[in-house]
């Protein structure tokens, strides 16, 4: 039977209640599922390409080139009109997630309307609208429908508990490890529960380092870089709204996509908290992250990734404070 303290972790985690064995309608807890969790707090964008990643043209006055800069106008409905500068071939998603990130709020409150037209097909770009430079983009309030939180189920094909690690004993040595070529931050304190992504994904497992590491402190070749993230806020907003007021102050050539952060100290300021046998506790997900797509903020602070299928959650550590 699976461990309680994991089903009341997990159940913080994906915000909806989660048993240990099949009740009811319940449906089994997917990975799918908990891979979506790391995009619920904060504007994230499904970014094959980020358009600003493009080879751009060489600028021209009257004619915007594609991957281009330009500036369209965002008036809500209490009248505060904000300026966005994005690109001209965003999308419709991309460009709910820049303004939700820059007023503080969440991407499933508000309705972006043109010339009396619903912007509904986050896939589609500015262009399919005709929405070109300096025009106003209307946002209205959606009011969200209320339902029945879903129930799930953890199955044993969702996790791996022989790869489970208990990192609650642990001292701090004082050696340095690193993962992917990078410095890596040990979830001393937590229990860490493994999810079963072994054979999950197309490539083979040596993202995880599973060969060639010479010592434990060291990387292996090819192997991913290890991140963490919280699922929740605080008084700044999510992990995501955090990250990308830093990459917008550096001026990154993207900053929509997947944040997360190799520090703990900073994953536990966005960790879901919650009540287990009188106790309290927080849960964050540990990941391993791309190294050949990733870009870092704020000197290493923050790891920002431009496609989910460029973050993997291998881990779900659950710490008592």
């Amino acid at each position: 039977m699976t461990d309680r303290l994991l089903i009341a972790g997990v159940s913080a985690l994906v915000h909806s209640n989660v048993h240990n064995q099949k009740f009811g309608t319940s449906t089994p807890l997917s990975l799918s599922k908990l891979h979506k969790s790391m995009f619920s707090s904060g504007p994230v964008s499904k970014v094959k390409t980020p358009a600003s990643v493009k080879v751009k043209s060489e600028p021209n006055d009257d004619d915007d080139q594609e991957g281009e800069k330009t500036v369209i106008y965002m008036s809500d409905f209490t009248g505060m009109k904000v300026p966005l500068e994005i690109s001209i071939d965003s999308t419709i998603s991309q460009i709910k997630s820049c303004f939700c990130s820059k007023v503080n709020r969440s991407i499933d409150e508000v309705a972006l309307v043109y010339s009396g037209i619903r912007l509904a097909d986050p896939e589609k770009r500015l262009s399919d609208y005709n929405i070109q430079k300096h025009s106003t983009v209307h946002v209205l309030p959606v009011k969200k429908s209320v339902q029945q939180p879903n129930d799930f189920h953890l199955d044993v094909a969702t996790l791996a508990s022989n790869y489970n690690y208990d990192f609650r004993g642990i001292v701090a040595d004082g050696q340095v490890y690193y993962r992917g070529g990078q410095r890596y931050e040990r979830p001393v304190g937590y229990m860490r529960y493994a999810i079963n992504v072994l054979d999950q994904y197309l490539g083979g497992n040596q993202w995880l380092g599973v060969k060639g590491r010479p010592s434990e402190t060291q990387s292996a070749p090819g192997e991913w870089i290890v991140s963490y993230h919280g699922t929740t806020t605080d008084e700044f907003g999510s992990m995501s709204n955090d990250g990308y007021r830093i990459s917008k102050s550096e001026k990154k050539d993207f900053n929509q996509g997947i944040y997360s952060t190799p520090s703990i100290k900073l994953a536990e300021r966005f960790a879901q908290k919650f009540q287990f046998d009188g106790a309290q506790y927080l849960v964050i997900l540990q990941n391993r992250v791309n190294p050949n797509t990733v870009e870092k903020l704020g000197n290493g602070t923050y790891y920002l990734s431009p496609n989910e299928n460029d973050v993997i959650p291998y881990g779900i550590c659950i710490k008592k404070i």
